[in-house]
């Protein structure tokens, strides 16, 4: 059975006004390095935190780009509360509050990041 792959873009906002540099341990970083940042560590808003771990690199000015990742959806018993719930919520906006049809519709996904976001110090 041959099944055809759409594309189809989904934009969102991460927002992370609410955290700092600090909290998601990249304040060290210089100009083109670049770290992998627990979200669960920090304040970030609920939708940026269905991400769990992404990989920042400074681009200087307290903006960094965050590198491709790869939504999976997966549940994991044992992780914490907040991870789960992450997990749930963002397999929500991605179907649309279809509540898990991502299973059905071929999740996981690639998500690609463009431009580069504002940390506070």
């Amino acid at each position: 059975m041959n099944r055809k792959v759409t594309s189809v873009p989904c934009f969102l906002k991460l927002d992370f006004t609410e955290t700092s540099q600090k909290e998601l341990g990249i304040d060290v970083l210089k100009v083109g390095e670049g770290k992998q940042a627990n979200l669960f560590n920090s304040g970030v808003n609920p939708l940026s935190l269905a991400f769990g771990k992404l990989d920042m690199t400074s681009v200087g000015d307290n903006h960094f780009t965050i590198a491709d990742n790869t939504f999976d959806f997966d549940h994991q018993p044992g992780s914490s509360m907040a991870r789960n719930l992450g997990t749930y919520l963002g397999d929500n906006v991605v179907t649309l509050g279809g509540g898990g049809l991502s299973f059905l519709f071929g999740g996981p996904f690639n998500v690609k990041f463009s431009g580069s976001v504002y940390v506070p110090k």
